[in-house]
């Protein structure tokens, strides 16, 4: 069964602090369809990571870093990935950029 959805939404509020914005649930699949990250402040920045299940967080999982939103605007990365069950998308706000918006939407394959 599928089903589109927005699959998880998250706000960062502390500076160079990795949150796990999403967890690709067990016997799932995802087709991630949009990442919106959207800045509050002035010079935002922002990393996102990419973990297969079993991994540590490390560099080699990082898609995109550091990498500036203009306050008030937004931005449209990981359009068409596709996540095996495990997988966990992380996502930071570098220093001096605490307030960014990230919202995950895609579909579930079950």
């Amino acid at each position: 069964m599928n089903s589109y959805e927005t699959l998880a939404q998250i706000e960062t509020t502390v500076a160079d602090t990795d949150y796990s914005m999403y967890l690709v649930p067990a016997l799932t699949q995802v087709v991630v369809s949009n990442l919106r990250i959207s800045a509050k402040t002035l010079n935002s920045k922002f990393r996102v990571s990419i973990v297969p299940s079993g991994d540590t967080l490390a560099g080699k999982h990082v898609i995109h870093h550091g990498e500036l939103i203009e306050p008030g605007r937004g931005r449209d990365v990981l359009k068409g990935i596709t996540l095996a069950a495990g997988t966990q998308i992380i996502v930071r706000a570098n220093t001096g950029s605490s307030n960014l918006s990230f919202s995950l939407f895609g579909s579930k394959i079950t």
